[in-house]
């Protein structure tokens, strides 16, 4: 089963790994002493990870900006305020916290994961992968090899559908939660594998929400990997780079994300494409929700472009085209040295318009489009100018029924 790099922002405050009734623990006294590993994310700045057990040296926070190379190097992105104490912004691809196998192996027939975590978005998947057998998931924390069917891991799919795996050498066991996690919201998460009495069950908010009746006397076995906290210890970057769609009968924004807009720069209606492009070319900015209404479409290809650089070498653009019905989002602000991202899906236009509402927080962006479609980016400019506006229509005119921009602060702030 291939696995890919998930572009999922994950803040996560609280994590417990406990191991009991086994042989590398011991049963007897308080259940502390049961502790495997214990991450409180109250470091704030660095990137050493302390496990409060007392069991493991520091992890190691990998972050792609720690050692930029053309640009300052930057800090990962610490929360001083969380469920306890400190928390940390995990983007599913390029942070995360690393222990080697030789300081943790996790086997044995009783374990158990707590989690508390604020997922900002859900991954695309094929809406028939699991027919076929191919699902995805975004990892919360692994260390498996499901070719060997050993390890765990513990992470979510489309819709926040929680998704708790693990592997006993002989075979590959997989519990799906019943009820999905909340965007913008602190999720406690708990995973318990009883292989003595042979059950696997996972909990939301206290509530138990799936279990499995598994073989009595079941054990995991330890996979031969690295622990990983913040995507599955199987990812693979696609080509496409940090790139995500999804899609369906309602896709559309949570109410909630309007409690953040901070000041309302352009609120016009009836406008033509240049005079709307020309109010978004004087605003610059990356924290922003923008919501424009195109109708009377004869252009070509109409949309908006973000995250702009003076000299347009650096973009990132949500766009439609008539010609062959597709919405598109691509993204040049990748980092030096990588190609354009660009992903695409079919969206017929019912009634001649689109509606786009775009959020942008820092370098996630995130389109939505008719409610019907969702198109979610990493952007990574490089440029100190990379932060414009503008928008474009080619081969043919467009009518900007509305054009509402505001600034946005963080929901995490």
């Amino acid at each position: 089963m291939r696995r890919k790099v998930l572009s999922v922002l994950l803040v996560c405050a609280v994590l417990v790994v406990a191991l009991s009734g086994c042989d590398t623990a011991t049963t007897d006294g308080d259940s502390e002493e049961n502790l495997l590993l214990y991450l409180t994310f109250d470091e704030g700045s660095g990137t050493a990870i302390t496990d409060a057990s007392g069991n493991l040296p520091d992890g190691e926070l990998n972050y792609v900006y720690t050692n930029a190379l053309y640009m300052d190097s930057q800090d990962p992105q610490w929360r001083t305020s969380a469920v306890y104490g400190g928390a940390l912004l995990f983007d599913g691809s390029s942070t995360s916290v690393t222990y080697s196998k030789s300081d943790l192996q996790v086997e044995g027939s009783t374990f158990s994961i707590s989690v508390w975590f604020a997922p900002r978005t859900f991954e695309w998947d094929d809406p028939y992968a699991e027919e076929n057998g191919t699902q995805l998931i975004t990892g919360i924390i692994s260390q498996c090899s499901t070719n060997n069917c050993t390890g765990f891991q513990l992470g979510y799919q489309r819709y926040g559908k929680l998704c708790f795996e693990v592997g006993t050498g002989e075979e590959w066991l997989t519990l799906w939660g019943d009820a999905n996690l909340e965007k913008y919201e602190w999720n406690y998460v708990t995973a318990v594998f009883d292989g003595e009495n042979g059950l696997m069950s996972l909990y939301l908010n206290g509530e138990c929400v799936g279990s499995m009746e598994i073989e009595q006397g079941s054990a995991i076995a330890a996979a031969n990997r690295q622990l990983i906290v913040g995507r599955t210890c199987e990812a693979e970057q696609m080509s496409v780079g940090y790139i995500n769609m999804c899609s369906g009968l309602m896709v559309s924004p949570t109410d909630d994300l309007h409690d953040l807009e901070t000041e309302v720069l352009i609120d016009e209606t009836d406008l033509t494409a240049e005079e709307a492009d020309a109010l978004l070319q004087e605003v610059n900015g990356d924290m922003l929700y923008i919501r424009v209404t195109f109708t009377d479409i004869q252009a070509e290809e109409f949309g908006v472009s973000l995250l702009e650089s003076g000299d347009g070498s650096e973009v990132t653009s949500y766009f439609y085209s008539t010609t062959d019905g597709l919405i598109h989002g691509e993204t040049t602000n990748r980092g030096a040295g990588s190609t354009t991202g660009t992903v695409s899906g079919a969206l017929t236009l019912e009634d001649g318009s689109l509606t786009m509402e775009i959020y942008l927080d820092r370098s996630l962006v995130e389109g939505f489009f008719n409610d019907t479609k969702a198109i979610s980016m990493r952007a990574y400019p490089e440029g100190e100018d990379s932060d414009g506006l503008s928008l474009l229509a080619e081969g043919g005119s467009v009518t900007v029924a509305e054009l509402y921009v505001a600034e946005m602060g963080s929901i995490y702030e």
